[in-house]
């Protein structure tokens, strides 16, 4: 026997795009009060069941984007808790999985369908030809945003939050007393990309690259320097962003404060098994992590977004994030940052680092589309004076990083990550 249940999910928003991000946050809210249930039941729940048994608050409160979505839904109506889409489950007698449809029909219908395996999968919309779509017509471009696309986690795996906080929290502060100061060789690629998707023009550089990490006042604070290899003219691009490599320090104590930070369950990155973190901005502090600075002013930025953290070491695999919401004053519709790490041995220390490999970052600002792409190697850890030397080829010179380096966009004391903008 299998038990359906057939509710409407309420949408106040009447822009398609709005809708879609309300469906899908509906979506991921039913999915972690499912695995909640499922690990205090043993079987999974009908939408009912969820309110009923008040998992679905429960499940609510651990994060402020599910927050959200449980007070969109008009709980007082088991029938249509919200006018606009159509919700279906399909649970078997034992409970032992699920299947959700969230649908919404008429002109230009769009369809998601999910399982308990974590998996979100997006129907094609349909008969969109009558202009009652307002959504952007361009090709998609980029990562889809985190909050849209969850890898699946293992529902019978529950998750020690406190362990891996203090985990990776331990690493943040090892990355931090040994990156006191290093070097490396660095690629930036800077593409601007046209509404279709493709390419439409791009540049390509070397650089050598310094940075400092030290505390001030309580926080851990980055400067960096860059020295174009050749000293050949760079044709200007509009951004230059700063602070990546260190973006590990988000799980430094003092900046996990300004976030609420839940952990999803197991899951598998490059056949690898990874505790998987989402992490996002609270409204209630203040926020000096991350910054766009327009013609000398600065903007902050809040973000949120999932880190990929070996269960028995600790360490960050990848690290992606998204803004909250784009910033209108600014003109900043979408930021996407992926981070991909790997193992760094420095011998002479007896220390092995797990420092950025590849660094890409998606931009839409001012109706343009921008992908810029970070790669490091060669990297030089300084101790006083000695240097030590890994992670390919070292460079071909000595260099004195206070007479050949010119320091780049910090303005003051402010913690990794910071990216300038221009008009």
């Amino acid at each position: 026997m299998v038990a359906l249940a057939c509710v409407k999910l309420a949408v106040s928003d009447t822009n398609p795009s709005g809708q879609r991000t309300s469906a899908l946050s509906v979506i991921h809210l039913i999915q972690a009060a499912e695995a909640d249930y499922f690990h205090a039941h043993g079987r999974y729940a009908t939408f009912v069941e969820l309110i009923k048994s008040k998992q679905l608050a429960q499940t609510a409160t651990g994060a402020p984007q599910n927050l959200h979505a449980y007070f969109s839904l008009n709980l007082e109506s088991e029938s249509e808790p919200v006018p606009g889409f159509t919700l279906a489950m399909d649970i078997p007698a034992d409970g032992a999985t699920y299947k959700l449809s969230v649908e919404r029909p008429g002109n230009c219908s769009l369809g998601f369908r999910a399982d308990d395996k974590g998996a979100i999968y997006e129907d094609k919309a349909s008969d969109c030809s009558s202009g009652t779509n307002t959504e952007d017509a361009s090709v998609p471009w980029g990562p889809a945003d985190i909050d849209q696309a969850m890898m699946p986690t293992r529902a019978n795996a529950p998750c020690p939050l406190s362990e891996v906080l203090e985990g990776v929290s331990y690493r943040a502060r090892e990355l931090e007393e040994n990156l006191q100061k290093f070097t490396a060789r660095e690629q930036i690629e800077h593409l601007e990309i046209g509404k279709n998707g493709k390419q439409r023009s791009g540049t390509s550089n070397n650089f050598n690259y310094v940075a400092e990490i030290f505390d001030s006042e309580g926080g851990a604070y980055i400067n960096e320097y860059r020295s174009e290899i050749g000293g050949a003219a760079t044709e200007h691009v509009p951004l230059a962003d700063t602070g990546t490599a260190a973006f590990a320090l988000v799980f430094l104590p003092h900046n996990m404060e300004e976030f609420v930070i839940t952990c999803e369950g197991l899951t598998e990155l490059d056949a690898r098994t990874v505790w998987q973190l989402h992490f996002v901005q609270r409204t209630d502090r203040a926020n000096d992590f991350r910054a766009y600075r327009i013609n000398s002013q600065l903007y902050p930025v809040n973000i949120k977004g999932r880190a990929w953290v070996t269960p028995d070491t600790f360490e960050v695999l990848r690290l992606e994030s998204d803004l909250v919401a784009p910033i209108k004053e600014i003109h900043l519709d979408r930021e996407h940052l992926v981070i991909d790490y790997g193992p760094v041995a420095f011998p002479k220390r007896d220390v092995r680092l797990w420092l950025p490999d590849s660094v890409t970052l998606y931009i839409e600002y001012r109706g343009h589309r921008y992908e810029r792409r970070h790669r490091f190697s060669g990297f030089q850890l300084f101790s006083v004076d000695t240097v030590q030397e890994t992670k390919g080829p070292p460079p071909t010179k000595t260099f004195n990083p206070t007479k050949t380096f010119k320091r780049t966009d910090l303005p003051f004391s402010i913690r990794p990550s910071f990216l300038r903008g221009g008009p």
